[in-house]
């Protein structure tokens, strides 16, 4: 086996209606497909690592931005896409991922999420809510 193959990778399950792969910088449902610009990735990514937590501004930048400064404006921006971003997911009712701004402490997603680690070899996932399967996006 290569070096190539000799990978693992993450794939976050979010309210069990939505994939969320990090590493192909995509959120899935079995309606929809959205291809993620690289910072609205990261902040997705590190939100769903602490989820149902408060991820401070500091920590935010720290992560998102590796510590160089922003201004308040671009992350407020960049807030803003990520929240549109989820919701463009067209959720069912009742399965919406919460994305909110807790005033002067930071952010917090609220969803119900599981990650998942998937070695090479596993190559074919199900989407959640339909039969069809997806090849890895790597």
């Amino acid at each position: 086996m290569s070096d190539y193959q000799k990978f693992e990778h993450s794939i976050y399950c979010i309210n069990q209606v939505a994939n969320f792969y990090p590493e192909g910088r995509l959120l899935i449902t079995s309606k929809k497909l959205i291809n993620l610009e690289p910072k609205i990735n990261t902040i997705i990514h590190v939100l769903l690592d602490r989820v149902n937590m408060v991820v401070d501004k500091d920590s935010l930048v720290q992560l998102v931005w590796r510590g160089k400064g922003t201004s308040q404006a671009s992350i407020t921006r960049a807030m803003s896409i990520s929240r549109k971003t989820l919701t463009e997911l067209d959720l069912p009712e009742g399965k919406e991922i919460g994305l909110k701004n807790i005033y002067g402490l930071g952010y917090s997603l609220n969803a119900n999420v599981q990650k998942k680690t998937i070695k090479s070899g596993q190559e074919v996932y199900e989407l959640p809510e339909s039969g069809s399967a997806l090849r890895s996006p790597l």
